[in-house]
């Protein structure tokens, strides 16, 4: 007893923390944060083998910033189900920047729009449509799947994928529906000059198709098994249409406007009978619109717009309940969610997408894609290891699932705003 009060050896009855059993080391590393259960397995091999156990790190993965892998929208577009650990590991990526990035020119400039899948990204270039392979490390660029000519006359504004359908609109005023339920693609129906100006908003849920146009109107399609749509509704928004996004229930439709001609940037109507539906709204100066909507439930959705503020709005309050606005007073273009704490949004300015955390009010990370020219991102969207970002003459790859040892390169820029004053609305 003397010699070990002496520090001169340890007692030999002493129970170190290795000798405990497997079960019980579980049970305690439970209650361990994710930064002590990383210094844990650095100490040994046999705390090593322990913290490896998946059940530990599930706590803090479903708690992860875009790998929770919670939603089965995010799912569909995941190219590989990660295990928890690796779920934590990646979202340090994501929150400090650190990330590989591979780019594509395409060479001519466009205004791409892209559509995510788990084996394939869907992008388009003036009146095409692309189905280019995704790789680990990127994209097959060079042979795409599918090269659809969708038969615009115009370049394609947006296009939405669903149920083995593809639906694009263009400034030509027409929309083009093809069946990729198989190796050979086809057109199934034509909608020509159904807008008197520019269709720029198109969106489609199960047998509800929507289109909206700079002629002020938004038109509700009901989709036939055979033959064309038929238009149940054509409803007058009294302002430029930007934007069209169908209630997951069907219930509904988000359109965003111009916000001008004292007209709110915001509307909800009704589906099956066109009316307007009550939403408390701020006071917004004019031309603040709104170019992207994204619905993460049937009470709930996400838009962004030219007043560089991201708001959330919750049908069940009938108002908008969180707002965050852009560190570097740019406006938001486009939005991707992992629908339940991640927001992505894709500004003006230099190419550059920004990370937000609901839980928090200011943004977690700036992503910037490289480009030979100072681009918008037009157009984003993520799966839990990649960022995939349009600008108008490049698509870059973002990718956070590599390993990166402390003290390693990363591109961090969340020192600019943390002690930057974040603006209300």
């Amino acid at each position: 007893m003397e010699n070990f009060i002496h520090g001169d050896q340890e007692p030999d009855n002493q129970l170190k923390l290795v000798d405990l059993h497997t079960d019980d080391l579980i049970c305690i590393f439970k209650f361990c944060d994710s930064l002590t259960l990383r210094n844990l397995s650095m100490t040994c091999k046999r705390l090593h083998d322990v913290v490896r156990e998946d059940c530990i790190w599930l706590k803090w993965s479903n708690r992860c910033m875009v790998t929770n892998q919670l939603s089965n929208e995010v799912l569909s577009r995941t190219s590989k189900k990660l295990e928890a650990k690796e779920r934590c590991r990646i979202s340090a990526n994501w929150r400090y920047g650190c990330y590989r990035e591979k780019g594509y020119n395409t060479h001519v400039r466009y205004m791409p729009w892209l559509y995510l899948q788990s084996r394939v990204l869907w992008i388009s270039q003036g009146s095409n449509i692309l189905a280019v392979k995704r790789l680990p490390e990127g994209l097959k660029m060079d042979s795409p799947l599918m090269n659809l000519k969708m038969g615009h006359k115009e370049d394609i504004s947006r296009f939405v994928v669903t149920d083995d359908m593809i639906y694009s609109a263009s400034s030509d005023k027409n929309i083009y529906g093809w069946s990729i339920s198989t190796e050979r693609p086809r057109p199934v129906f034509c909608l020509k000059a159904i807008h008197s100006q520019s269709i720029l908003g198109i969106d489609c849920k199960r047998n509800i198709l929507v289109s909206g146009s700079k002629d002020s109107t938004i038109k509700i399609w009901q989709l036939q098994e055979t033959g064309s749509p038929n238009c149940t509704q054509t409803v007058n928004v009294s302002d430029r249409v930007w934007c069209v996004a169908v209630n997951p229930s069907l219930a509904s439709i988000a359109v965003g406007s111009a916000g001008y001609n004292s007209v709110h940037p915001i509307q909800l109507y009704d589906t099956e009978r066109g009316d307007e539906l009550p939403i408390t709204r701020s006071v917004r100066k004019n031309g603040a619109a709104v170019f992207d909507i994204r619905w993460e439930s049937p009470d709930v959705f996400l838009t962004c717009g030219h007043d560089t503020v991201i708001r959330l709005w919750d049908l069940r309050l009938g108002r908008c309940v969180h707002a965050w606005t852009d560190p570097f007073n740019a406006p938001g273009y486009c939005l991707a969610t992992d629908q339940h704490y991640s927001i992505l949004c894709g500004t003006a300015h230099h190419g550059r997408a920004q990370l937000w955390d609901k839980r928090s009010t200011s943004s977690v990370q700036s992503y910037f894609g490289r480009s030979m020219a100072s681009s918008p991102v037009y157009s984003l969207s993520f799966d839990s290891n990649q960022l995939f970002l349009a600008q108008d003459s490049s698509i870059n790859v973002l990718d956070f699932s590599g390993y990166h040892q402390p003290g390693s390169h990363r591109a961090d820029y969340s020192a600019y705003w943390q002690n930057k004053p974040q603006l209300t609305h």
